[in-house]
């Protein structure tokens, strides 16, 4: 009875085509068979909290002891100044590549006459709040601005950003803990926060445990999510949607070549190794949710420098949202095109900084807000946002999925080009 458990388990996490049959079947009720998402809703909720149920303590949990362990050890400073490095050419990077496919596309182009993009405007999403037109400015309650968000990135009380779940905060926190008991611990010779982590063997048993049923909760997430997507609003939408499939495959692919580069393994082999992970992300549409299973493929899997890995991946995962400036990015260049502007290149250039930056405000944000903050790159433009949001909450469901898996794999590429910077790159493989 115990080696039928134990299969049936690694059947259950290891299996790749039982979970891309469920994920079929989840595309495939979400859009032939709506009415079984209000049946399948309760479910993917459920199972959407058993996952995160574990993943801020392991991301808290992490971060606290590889900082105290990084500042305990010489040389800390150029190893910080590294990951910093790489974390920003990568964002640049992922700009600069979205703002150019967006600008030889031009997604919204000639639609500004398109009656599916009136009707959504003029009715967003079919819940029906307000009449809005192109020209009606963003209601301000729904706007956050930069200095809003830097002002609230430091938590003035702990325990609330846990009860909140504010994943910025909460890191902020413990990057200054673990920078403060790694500085102690150099000073005093003293280790602390060595016996926190063992406690990750027991969280990630935990995670373990929820992920035997994935494929169930692929297909109810699925189902739910892609339920929302009507066909009125796929047609008026397709050159955006197509754009951003672009901009993502082709950074995906970019990324594959990089960490297989930067490895020791076969490429082949690395698409094999974060497989699952990324199969993960785009079932679940959470890339935080896919923190521990990223860590363990790059570590266990690819045999990368384990400190460095779970130091970056927790704080890349979180803080560097690499797709949502391709989102931020191509999203402004389609508002530009619907309404007949034209862009110069300092123009472009402020696109792909703004996206940035705005990205990070959009960090933990989620619903109208995050489309919101549109309004701040579009605001120098001299353009509305108004009721184009829309437009954004349509076209999510379609390409979030996609997003999540990419925004993972750029964060795995960023963690491996940061162990191979810091000199643990192209490490032998395991004897099995």
């Amino acid at each position: 009875m115990h080696v039928i458990k134990k299969n049936l388990a690694n059947i259950l996490l290891n299996s790749p085509l039982l979970l891309l049959i469920c994920i079929t079947g989840g595309i495939y009720v979400g859009f032939y068979h709506k009415e079984l998402s209000s049946y399948l809703a309760p479910i993917a909720s459920f199972y959407t909290n058993l996952l995160q149920i574990t993943v801020i303590p392991i991301i808290a949990i992490t971060l606290l002891t590889n900082m105290s362990k990084l500042l305990t050890h010489g040389g800390s400073n150029k190893y910080i100044i590294k990951i910093i490095a790489v974390f920003s050419f990568m964002l640049c990077f992922t700009g600069l590549c979205a703002v150019i496919v967006g600008a030889i596309i031009q997604p919204g182009e000639d639609m500004s006459n398109d009656e599916g993009i009136v009707c959504i405007v003029e009715d967003s999403g079919g819940v029906r709040t307000r009449e809005v037109t192109l020209d009606d400015p963003i209601e301000k309650e729904q706007s956050v601005s930069i200095v809003d968000f830097l002002v609230n990135t430091v938590p003035n009380n702990i325990f609330n950003a846990l009860s909140h779940a504010n994943m910025l905060q909460i890191i902020i926190f413990c990057v200054m803990f673990g920078v403060a008991c790694g500085i102690v611990s150099r000073k005093d010779k003293q280790p602390r926060l060595r016996e926190l982590g063992s406690y990750l063997a027991v969280l990630h048993k935990i995670n373990e445990k929820v992920l035997l049923f994935l494929p169930l909760g692929s297909f109810c997430l699925l189902g739910t999510q892609l339920s929302s997507v009507s066909d009125s609003t796929l047609g008026a939408i397709f050159k955006l949607a197509l754009t951003m499939f672009l901009v993502i495959f082709v950074l995906s692919v970019v990324c594959s070549i990089v960490l297989w580069r930067c490895s020791s393994y076969k490429y082949l082999e690395t698409l094999k190794a974060l497989g699952n992970t990324l199969v993960m992300a785009f079932s679940t549409q959470s890339s935080i949710v896919c923190v521990p299973r990223a860590v363990k493929a790059l570590t266990e899997g690819l045999n990368f420098d384990k400190q460095t890995v779970e130091l970056t991946i927790p704080l890349g995962v979180p803080l560097c949202q690499f797709s949502t400036v391709c989102f931020y990015a191509i999203g402004t260049i389609f508002v530009v095109n619907i309404f007949n502007e034209t862009i110069s290149f300092s123009g472009y250039l402020f696109i792909v900084l703004a996206s940035i930056l705005t990205s990070f405000a959009a960090s933990g944000v989620k619903g109208v807000v995050y489309y919101s903050l549109m309004a701040g790159i579009l605001a120098p433009l001299g353009l509305p946002l108004g009721g184009v949001i829309a437009l954004f909450i349509a076209v999510d469901p379609l390409i979030d999925p996609f997003g999540t898996v990419f925004h993972v794999y750029a964060t795995c590429c960023s963690s491996a080009i940061c162990c191979r910077l810091n000199g643990f790159g192209k490490r032998k493989k395991k004897q099995h």
